[in-house]
Order: structure tokens, then C-alpha cells, then sequence
């Protein structure tokens, strides 16, 4: 390296400072400003801790990275930390961990670095480690050998979930600084509010165009949108769908949307409360949703209309039926679940009116008018709906039995097949069945997928499941809404990723102002 005398370089450092002021830009003579973009993030987290955080935010913005990857254009698994993997019978599996990978700090990544990894998080979430089922690992230079306590056909799936992601173990602030693999570091990180990201200097999958990444959050729509257009925020995620022709017709700004695939919008039911033990009851609310209505005036078009959890584009969807809107057909089964009808109004068994509490939040734009609408039809049933905005909604369904529905938002695919879904939010006792669903028959199915080898046959399994959720009206399916964001024309490389897991990568580039 060239020796420069003090002299000389108090002048260099003077041009570079006066460069960087003038807003010098360029490849061509050294680009002297740092290149960084802020994005807004719609959920927040406290913590980065992959083990921990239901909002997958270390994952999201580029710090930490999985074995598995969901490629998304083909929704099908991809290797990612693994170049590879394979089994002979579902239960002895032998994974490649990729040559020449480093963690943030310079370390090698090789097979026992990734069992250590996973031990530490598996020890840390419960339901990681009864979906993972890991009987025993052992490590072999680049060779993870895994073996299951089951036939477990679905563990490369299970591998490409955001809380999987492989962190250095031995870090001393997971929560805070996790030290991983991927194209941005951790600066700095301000609970639910912000994390300051740099440029990885070294790695391994390419040059990260970007210095500096601002990942904020913010539930607020209206916060989000007055931030692009001031040019405060460079992407904004989830714009109000009453916002996207504001947007359109901003010539700096440009909206990008994708089919929804994935994620669907529902109603949980709280089947631990009195009334929503009855089928009859939940199927009554159920025709309270005018689900067609909702596209067209709350999303503006933006979404199509559910009667499941997946798309019929799917080949283990069923060929649902209908969930017929009306006054009328509420009633009807209101009577068929023996609650009295006086004057077209609702009433308990007791004879008293019904009072019910509807949980929802703001993360979701959209989700405060759709409660309003399906408040004001129970209304004219005498049915009172109270709606309660909640700041977490994972944490107060895990907490709280005093709700008795709630709105909720779900990636139902993640990973090309139905196994998160069923095995995470429907199964009897698993981590996220809000819906406090005991089914036996239903449980029973769910267990013969998750060892079953053959694709066609598990996808036989899952729409027999999915005809038990829509026959006892367990979750009342809404929309399949497009996932939308919009940002300024001077950011290069975005497109918004239809699973949102993979939102900040090496790609993303900026053009000078």
C-alpha cells in the first residue's frame, strides 16, 4: 500500500470532505457518499434474537440467513447456507453447508457451527424444536448429519423458517447484535422502533451495493405514506390501499404489488369461549362477512376473495365451497345452533343480547374498516361487537381468553406446502393455534402428513384437513391481499417479495438524488 506523508494527506482528506458536502457522486473518481436508503417496516420487535422474535426481523433485514431458502417465483425450496441435502427414508439426513461462507465477524461457517446454532435455538423455542423433532446432529467438516425422532419428510421445509436462521452462537448480544451470514450487520438497534444496518464487506454471495440500511418501523399507514413523499422513507411497506393512486401520480414514486399466494386475512374464533363452542354460531358470524365487498371497497381491488386458507392455484387446495353473505343465511344458522330470534334480532339462550369482544390491530392497514364492517352487520342483528385494538397481537392471543373472536394475518405457504400452516397454527397444542382448535379427527390427519412421503397423498391429507377447518367454521377466511409496497424511482434492485422474508438484500442500490 502506498505511504502517504501527513501533509499530503491532510489536503486529501480535505478535497474528500468538501467532495462529499458538494453531494459528489459517481463510480468514476471514487463515490464519496455513502449510499444508504431508509425503508419502513409495517410490525416492530424488541428483539433480534431469531429464537424469540415472531417478527422474523433479522431474517428480514439482511442480517441473518437459513439453510433453506423459498425461491420466490417458483415458491419452491432452494439451498441457501446449505448447497445441498438429501434423505433415504425422512429421518437420516445428511446437509451440505456451503464452502467459503464467513460470519460477520470473520469466523468460518461449517457444520458445527450450524449444530450449535440450532441446538442453541431449538433449546430456546419449544415449538421450533417440536417442529425441527432433532433426535441427534453430528458435525463432519461441512457434513451436518441430522436424524429425527420420526419419519420427517418435511425437514428441509421446516429449515427455510425464519426462526432457523443460524446466528454464532457464541454472540454476546443475540437480542441486539445476532452475528450471522448475510449482506448487512447490526450498527445499532432501538427496540421496536429501528435497526441501523452497514454493508458486510465480506460476503459471500456477492457485492452488497448499499453502505447503510435504516430498517424502521412504523404500524402507522399514514406516518408511512407521508414519510415517502417527504423523502424521509425510500419504501415504505404496505401502503393504505385508499393511497396507491396518490402514489401513482407522483412522478419520484412508484407502487409495486404482487399476487397474494400466501398470506390471507381471517377471523379466529376463541373456541374455548360459550358461544364459539357451537358450529352453528361461528358459521353465523361467518355470514356476517361480506368478503366481496371487502376487496372492492376496503382494498380498492387489491386482494381476491377467500373461502380458504389456500389458493385454488394450489394441488393440495380443495374445490371450496362458497360462504354465502346475508342477513338471512346468519339467521338461519343462529336458529339451527338454538339461539332465539325476536324481531330479526339475535339473542343468548338466556334470552339476553349477545355481547362479543373482536380483537384487532393497525399493522394490518386494512383491518380496522373491515371490523367496522363486520361490527355494523352483527349491529343489525342485535349482535354488539366490541372492537379492542391491540400494539401485539401474537402476544395478547397467546395470553388472554377474554376475547372471543379476533382479526388475524397469516402466511398460510411459506414454503410451498401446507405443513407450516397445519402444523403451526391448526394442530391440537401447537404454538400458534389461537383458535384453541381440539379436533381429534383433525389432529389425527395432521399427524399422518407429517410422516407421510408421498406428495400426492399429503396433498390428499391436507385437503381433507382444510374440509374439516371450513366444515366446523373454525376460521372464517376473508382475502388473499396483494402484497404492495411503493418507493422512490432513485432505488434500484427493490421488488417487493411475496413470503416478505427476504426483504433486504445485496441487490438494493440507489442512484444519485
Amino acid at each position: 500500500m502506498k505511504k502517504w506523508s501527513f501533509r499530503v494527506t491532510a489536503i486529501l482528506a480535505l478535497i474528500l470532505s468538501l467532495s462529499v458536502l458538494a453531494g459528489c457522486s459517481g463510480d468514476k473518481g471514487g463515490t464519496l457518499k455513502e449510499k444508504k436508503i431508509t425503508l419502513i417496516y409495517t410490525f416492530s420487535t424488541n428483539t433480534l434474537d431469531p429464537a424469540v422474535d415472531k417478527r422474523y426481523m433479522a431474517l428480514r433485514s439482511g442480517i441473518l440467513e437459513t439453510l433453506v431458502r423459498v425461491d420466490n417465483a417458483s415458491m419452491k425450496l432452494t439451498p441457501w447456507l446449505a448447497s445441498s441435502w438429501q434423505t433415504t427414508d425422512g429421518s437420516h439426513w445428511e446437509f451440505t453447508i456451503r464452502d467459503g461462507v464467513k460470519f460477520h465477524d470473520g469466523s468460518p461457517l461449517d457444520a458445527q457451527a450450524v449444530k450449535i446454532s440450532l441446538e442453541k435455538l431449538t433449546a430456546a423455542n419449544k415449538g421450533l424444536k417440536n417442529n425441527l423433532k432433532i433426535a441427534s446432529m453430528e458435525a463432519q467438516g461441512q457434513k451436518l448429519l441430522i436424524v429425527t425422532t420420526e419419519n420427517h419428510p418435511g425437514l428441509a421445509s421446516e429449515l427455510a423458517h425464519p426462526q432457523t436462521a443460524i446466528i454464532k452462537a457464541a454472540a454476546p448480544s443475540p437480542d441486539t447484535k445476532p452475528i450471522g451470514t448475510g449482506p448487512y450487520m447490526v450498527e445499532k438497534f432501538q427496540p421496536n422502533a429501528q435497526i441501523d444496518l452497514v454493508k458486510n464487506h465480506q460476503y459471500w454471495d456477492g457485492k452488497v451495493n448499499l453502505d447503510k440500511v435504516a430498517f424502521m418501523t412504523n404500524e402507522d399507514a399514514n406516518a408511512r405514506l407521508m414519510a415517502l413523499q417527504s423523502g424521509d422513507a425510500d419504501i415504505i411497506m404496505k401502503p393504505a390501499s385508499e393511497s396507491l393512486k396518490t402514489i401513482s401520480a407522483n412522478p419520484k414514486l412508484q407502487v409495486d404489488a404482487v399476487k397474494g399466494i400466501s398470506r390471507v386475512h381471517n377471523v379466529i374464533y376463541n373456541c374455548k369461549r360459550p358461544l364459539m363452542v357451537d358450529a352453528s354460531f361461528r358459521k353465523g358470524l361467518d355470514a356476517l362477512i361480506n368478503r366481496q365487498e371487502i376487496v372492492n371497497t376496503v382494498l380498492m381491488g387489491q386482494a381476491d376473495a377467500a373461502q380458504g386458507p389456500f389458493v385454488k392455484e394450489y394441488p393440495f387446495a380443495p374445490d371450496y365451497s362458497a360462504h354465502a353473505f346475508g342477513l338471512e343465511k346468519a339467521l338461519e344458522y343462529f336458529k339451527e345452533g338454538g339461539y332465539p330470534v325476536v324481531n330479526n334480532q339475535v339473542l343468548g339462550k338466556d334470552g339476553n343480547h349477545l355481547k362479543l369482544k373482536f380483537i384487532s390491530y393497525t399493522a394490518q392497514p386494512e383491518f380496522p374498516a373491515i371490523t367496522q364492517m363486520i361490527q355494523d352487520n352483527a349491529k343489525k342483528l342485535g349482535i354488539q361487537l366490541t372492537i379492542q385494538l391491540v400494539d401485539n397481537i401474537d402476544d395478547y392471543l397467546i395470553a388472554n381468553e377474554d376475547w372471543d373472536l379476533s382479526m388475524y394475518s397469516v402466511f398460510a405457504v411459506p414454503r410451498g406446502d401446507a405443513r407450516y400452516y397445519l402444523n403451526t397454527f391448526i394442530a391440537p397444542g401447537a404454538a400458534y393455534n389461537y383458535a384453541r382448535i381440539t379436533n381429534p379427527q383433525l389432529g389425527g390427519i395432521i399427524q399422518k402428513y407429517n410422516v407421510e412421503l408421498d406428495e400426492k397423498q399429503r396433498n390428499e391429507l391436507t385437503r381433507q384437513a382444510t374440509e374439516i377447518i371450513d366444515k366446523e367454521n373454525y376460521i372464517s377466511y376473508i382475502l388473499f391481499p396483494k402484497i404492495t409496497s411503493a418507493y422512490n424511482k432513485r432505488v434500484t434492485g427493490w421488488s417487493t417479495d411475496p413470503l416478505e422474508y427476504y426483504v433486504i438484500t445485496k441487490n438494493l442500490d440507489v442512484s444519485a438524488p
